[in-house]
């Protein structure tokens, strides 16, 4: 009987779950990232709501934005939501009515109970204030309605707390039970066990006594035949050192008689051998005269070619560290002047996901990826005689029209990006499109004039500097994973030989509202 009611019990309780997350099913989003980003500007949104209604609406039509993009319905309609109550606080009523409608239409096809109550009674309330009052009263009705319906449900999640509560102490007390039989068990089970083993450890302190005395036996009668044996090897040993002894007088003679020889040969070839010596010291002195007139012009020679090679060295690193014109400038004066010019087209690279692809790699294989994208990424530039500026971290700058000016400095740069993106989706780098992260780059490009010269004195560097930087900063921060994202001065210079795609005015930080076109078909890997 108890098991039956325990599995009603379960059948019930999954019924209940799978009733309560029917609601929700739909509008998960697709990652745990996406949820954390659309959290961030509802709860922006909702702090600037009464502070800044102005501003909370344009971050409610971010979240609007942002949601539609990642299928999330849930907080689509909550931005619906918030910005129909920024605009009741500001009396735009009929606005606030056509947000909290469309608002309340997405709550009720996701069936979110708590959402549809609260936008049903802030829609009473603006059919108030424009004094219609018949849709007024009817949503007030609702609200009634699904507070009741809120009610019933939350009395049986009470209820059935309380069925759990009473069935985890039967199944608990069941447990106990168990448990005490088990134990007792167990206890009887180790005194046999024990008694066992002292029966065991009896017989074998028996069998070791017997054992003991067998090997005494033994030992005894071994120990007279080694006594034996010991007196035979020293009558041996006697006999052996009378014969020594007569060996070592023969021999102590024999060595004197040829201590006399050696000692005349000795000195007749210490005689030779100073001879031979003193005729050597000479001709070394002569051969060392000559052989280090010969080294001194080999070193000399030697130290001519380390200069010229080292003179090659130390130009091509500046020729790879700044651009020929500025190095040989710098090379003739001794310094290079700055200079403004006023059409290049500034190039921006990022890698999509760099945080989280390098916490998964130690520093060594972050560098040998990094350093394999932007070989093939100074090949590419060099191609299109785009100027290399700096690295900083995962993002490359680059720019075309200096210091050589050219007037297609635009189309080199989306040339270039065109081909930078080529190169993501063919690598097999960890960085790359066909990789397991499936990250890529962003792309931002745009052109105006900026500012270039060398920075400080010691390791010194050619940089650029201006609006028209940060600004192709902002196209790339502004773009997306395999998108090349130009300003709307580079589509008027490019526009007559590539395709585009406006995207309208869109927000920068610190630049306001700036026109934005994608390069149609940049994206190949999408």
């Amino acid at each position: 009987m108890f098991k039956f009611l325990r599995k009603i019990l379960q059948l019930f309780i999954s019924l209940l779950f799978l009733l309560s997350g029917t609601a929700y099913a739909n509008h998960a989003p697709q990652t745990f990232e996406d949820t954390v980003a659309l959290k961030k500007i509802e709860v922006n949104a909702l702090q600037l709501q009464k502070l800044n209604p102005q501003e909370s609406i344009k971050q409610a039509e971010q979240l609007i934005d942002k949601s539609k993009a990642v299928n999330n319905l849930l907080f689509e309609a909550k931005g619906y939501h918030i910005k129909g109550l920024c605009c009741y606080t500001l009396f735009r009523y009929p606005e606030a009515s056509k947000n909290l409608e469309k608002a309340k239409e997405i709550y009720e096809k996701q069936n979110y109970k708590q959402g549809i109550t609260s936008v049903t009674n802030d829609l009473a309330k603006v059919y108030s204030k424009l004094s219609y009052f018949p849709k007024a009263s009817q949503y007030q009705q609702e609200v009634k309605t699904n507070l009741s319906l809120i009610d019933s449900i939350q009395h049986g999640e009470k209820v059935k707390q309380e069925m759990k509560v009473d069935f985890s102490k039967k199944e608990t007390q069941h447990k106990l039970n168990e448990k005490i039989s088990k134990e007792q068990l167990a206890k009887k089970s180790q005194e046999l066990q024990i008694k066992e083993q002292q029966l065991a450890l009896s017989n074998k302190e028996k069998e070791l006594q017997a054992m003991a005395l067998l090997k005494e036996k033994a030992e005894k009668n071994e120990k007279d035949k080694l006594l034996q044996i010991a007196k035979q090897e020293k009558d041996l040993q006697t006999a052996q050192l009378a014969v020594l002894s007569k060996d070592k007088a023969l021999k102590e003679a024999q060595i004197q008689n040829q201590k006399k020889e050696i000692s005349f040969k000795n000195t007749m070839r210490v005689v030779y051998w100073i001879g031979i010596l003193l005729l050597s010291m000479s001709l070394f002195f002569i051969y060392r005269n000559f052989k280090n007139q010969k080294v001194n012009l080999r070193r000399l020679n030697i130290s001519n070619h380390k200069l010229s090679r080292e003179k090659s060295k130390t130009e091509e690193l500046l020729h790879n560290i700044l651009p020929v014109e500025v190095a040989n400038e710098l090379k003739t004066k001794g310094f290079s002047e700055a200079k403004q010019y006023d059409h290049v087209t500034v190039l921006f690279t990022d890698f999509v996901n760099f945080s989280g692809i390098s916490e998964s790699l130690s520093p060594k294989e972050l560098v040998a990826e990094i350093d394999q994208c932007f070989k093939a990424f100074d090949a590419i530039m060099q191609q299109y005689k785009l100027e290399k500026i700096k690295t900083i971290g995962d993002a490359y700058l680059a720019v075309a029209g200096l210091p050589n000016t050219n007037e297609y400095h635009a189309i080199d740069a989306i040339n270039a990006a065109k081909d930078l993106l080529d190169f993501m989706q063919k690598t097999d780098s960890i960085f790359g499109v066909n990789s397991k992260h499936k990250a890529g780059i962003r792309i931002g490009i745009h052109s105006g004039p900026v500012v270039a010269g060398i920075v400080g004195v010691k390791k010194f560097a050619y940089d650029i500097w201006g609006d028209t930087v940060n600004t192709a900063a902002r196209m790339e921060q502004n773009s997306e994973p395999g998108k090349i994202n130009v300003s709307y001065s580079t589509y008027e210079l490019a526009k007559n030989h590539f395709s585009f795609v406006s995207r309208g005015k869109i927000p920068a930080k610190n630049k306001g509202m700036i026109e934005m076109y994608f390069l149609e078909n940049s994206n190949s890997a999408a």
